[in-house]
C-alpha cells in the first residue's frame, strides 16, 4: 500500500521533470530564435562585413563590442 507522502513526492517528482523537460523545451526555443536574429542581421549587412564585426569585437572586451553594437 501506498502511503499519502509517497504519492506526493511522486508526483513532485512528476512536477520537476515535466518543468526540467519545459526548461529544455524554451532553451531550444531561444536558441532558434536567436539563431534567426543572427541569420536576419548577417542578411542585412552580407557574411563578409559580419565577420569583419566579430573578428573585431574578439579583440575588445565584450561589454564595449556590445554597447559599440547596440549604438551606445
Amino acid at each position: 500500500m501506498v502511503t499519502k507522502v509517497e504519492r506526493e513526492k511522486a508526483a513532485l517528482a512528476k512536477a520537476e521533470a515535466a518543468v526540467a523537460e519545459k526548461k529544455m523545451l524554451i532553451a531550444k526555443l531561444e536558441a532558434e530564435e536567436l539563431e534567426k536574429s543572427l541569420d536576419k542581421a548577417i542578411k542585412k549587412i552580407g557574411p563578409a562585413n559580419a565577420l569583419a564585426i566579430l573578428e573585431a569585437a574578439e579583440k575588445v572586451k565584450p561589454e564595449t563590442a556590445i554597447k559599440r553594437l547596440q549604438g551606445g
